[in-house]
């Protein structure tokens, strides 16, 4: 057995601790010199930038290398149709349906791949901290011997570089060649230091502090950057992937999601919110986003008997998915969904408990009374019919949610109803388990 240690600055720490006390001295060693492995002297910029006059500029002599787009490949603009909170007010947590009109294809367990925007309040701090306000809205090039892309500072903030991400150490290994003042100096050598990794961690990870929050930390060093730079500094926004909750057949031209906005307050008492949330939270009817859709879970859309286990908004790729199979009578469809309150979050039950659904629905709230109860312990209670569809009818089960632990105590439900009613023991109940996943009979889609 293979075990993994995963350091809390992860690869940051992995290689400061391992790479710097063991690499570089090894190294040193083999060649007869010693090595130095961190240089504060500042390296060319990744590009070159040109502010571009309309009526003078010549991009001749640009033809011949790679532009790249401010959008890649595969995305289209697509509208807000409608954007609705489907837990109560008062709940803990801001779960939203999200419908997009659009005739992208997808098929139940695809995923929407959307690009996040940064907020404007970052953005416009960012542009005081470099001393750029008046250049928001100016069109630059940027430009090395391979590449270039052009759009305005405003696009670059908002919509390119991932400004509120929280820094990785290479940003202060890169700030550093910026910095003139002695006390900011003397604070960032101290983060890059060997042994003051634990630092810098209780600096930027422990509060959540965003990229442009350290620049505003370090002002007489921040306004010193050049503007090329910030390529440097900052990467690139990546899209997010979230499960579609919709049917093809059920909701033509649309797309829907179902959003957990992501909302915390931190040690220093700063709220805090996931990047791609608050764009599509506060998102109003006709606005604009960009989208693709891809393929993710294998829905296998057969006769067997489907056995769907999705916690929260785990549920997303089966809502559409048991609307489109209720469409065959034949089909058999179970649900175990997990919630805290019947009363404030059980938001599939709008759409999905009714009479024209045939559906055998078993819920886990789990405040709603003294003791807590999740899926895992629904599985176990409603063991038998479990098993009985597994082994009668060759249902196929399907879990979908967050991979943090409900993966583990899942499988360790579904061994225990096949130890309980099928007559196994550990290792036998262990096997089963891993042959249906080996033949697809058992599936699961999670992530952090």
């Amino acid at each position: 057995m293979c075990v993994f240690f995963v350091h809390i600055s992860g690869i940051d720490g992995c290689i400061d601790q391992t790479f710097t006390s063991i690499f570089w001295v090894a190294l040193g060693d083999l060649i007869g010199r010693q090595l130095q492995p961190h240089s504060f002297q500042r390296l060319n910029s990744k590009y070159q930038i040109q502010w571009i006059d309309e009526a003078n500029l010549d991009l001749s002599s640009l033809k011949s290398i790679n532009q790249i787009p401010k959008i890649p490949p595969g995305y289209t603009s697509v509208s807000l149709r409608s954007n609705k909170r489907v837990t109560t007010e008062d709940h803990w947590q801001d779960v939203r349906l999200i419908e997009f009109e659009t005739d992208l294809p997808y098929k139940c367990g695809d995923i929407a791949v959307i690009l996040p925007q940064c907020s404007l309040t970052s953005v416009h701090l960012l542009a005081k901290l470099l001393n750029i306000e008046d250049k928001l809205h100016r069109r630059f090039l940027a430009f090395n011997e391979t590449s270039s892309l052009s759009m305005t500072v405003l696009e670059l903030f908002r919509d390119y570089l991932h400004i509120t991400r929280i820094p990785s150490r290479s940003f202060f290994d890169k700030l550093i060649w910026f910095s003139e003042d002695e006390r900011e100096r003397e604070r960032l050598l101290e983060f890059l230091q060997t042994g003051n990794m634990d630092e810098l961690y209780s600096y930027c990870h422990r509060p959540r502090r965003t990229s442009v929050e350290v620049l505003q930390d370090f002002p007489e060093t921040t306004s010193r950057i050049p503007f090329e730079y910030v390529f440097d500094l900052f990467q690139v926004i990546r899209p997010r992937s979230y499960s579609i909750a919709s049917s093809p057949r059920i909701h033509p031209n649309r797309i829907q999601i179902l959003l957990a906005a992501i909302r915390f307050k931190t040690i220093i008492a700063l709220h805090r919110e996931g990047l791609c949330s608050q764009y599509l939270s506060r998102l109003e009817p006709g606005e604009q986003i960009q989208m693709r859709t891809s393929s993710s879970f294998n829905l296998i859309d057969d006769h067997r008997p489907a056995i769907m286990i999705g916690p929260g908004t785990g549920v997303a790729p089966f809502r559409g998915w048991i609307l489109e199979r209720n469409l065959d009578p034949e089909k058999l469809n179970m649900l175990f969904f997990g919630c805290r309150n019947r009363q404030k979050d059980a938001f599939v039950e709008s759409d999905l408990l009714n009479e024209s659904v045939k559906l055998i629905y078993i819920p886990a709230y789990s405040r709603d009374q003294e003791e807590k109860v999740y899926v895992q312990h629904k599985i176990i209670e409603y063991g038998q019919l479990v098993w009985d569809w597994i082994e009668r009818k060759q249902a196929r089960i399907y879990l979908a949610g967050n991979a943090k632990s409900i993966p583990e105590q899942v499988a360790d439900a579904l061994k225990t109803v096949f130890i309980q009613h099928g007559s196994m023991n550990d290792e036998q109940a262990e096997n089963y388990l891993r042959e249906m996943e080996r033949t697809k009979q058992y599936q699961r889609e999670t992530w952090s």
